[in-house]
């Protein structure tokens, strides 16, 4: 676990007595406010965890059955299980012409915030999905196409040509 000392953290906000504020990305990855305004950050997932959370993603029929996931267990994706979703969710429901209602449903914007949280994290593989996945359902959210791009350059050796 890492944890920080509100000080240390340069370019944070803070409230009015100088404690750090968590942002929704900290609190979606599961950080958390401790004593002294400390924040706790906690360990990455085990291997076996992001392959299991993998497999309930890939093992989905349809898109309906993907966001019932993302509802249940969305809190234990890593970045790869969350682009997988993505992907899995615009596989599906634009295959079935319910792109539309894939993107109304209540669990959907779930999705989404785990995406906002997890960007900084993916992998070319994980981007290319992600991207893909927004583009063909042609959801317009420009924070989550803002910070593709970010990871995107901050990637751009990986990326194939």
């Amino acid at each position: 676990p890492h944890v920080t000392n509100p000080s240390a953290a340069m370019g944070r906000e803070t409230d009015e007595i100088g404690h750090l504020d968590l942002t929704e990305d900290d609190i979606v990855n599961g950080c958390v406010l401790g004593p002294d305004g400390y924040v706790y950050r906690p360990p990455p997932p085990s291997k076996q965890l992001t392959i299991e959370m993998q497999v309930s993603v890939t093992e989905c029929r349809n898109w309906r059955e993907v966001l019932s996931v993302v509802d249940n267990l969305g809190d234990l994706f890593d970045f790869r299980n969350t682009s997988t979703a993505v992907h899995r969710v615009a596989k599906s429901s634009v295959q079935d012409g319910e792109a539309k209602l894939a993107m109304s449903d209540h669990r959907f914007p779930r999705l989404l915030q785990l995406l906002r949280a997890k960007c900084k994290d993916l992998s070319a593989w994980g981007l290319s999905d992600a991207a893909w996945g927004l583009a063909k359902m042609q959801c317009r959210d420009e924070e989550i196409f803002r910070r593709i791009s970010l990871r995107a350059q901050q990637i751009l050796q990986d990326l194939d040509p």
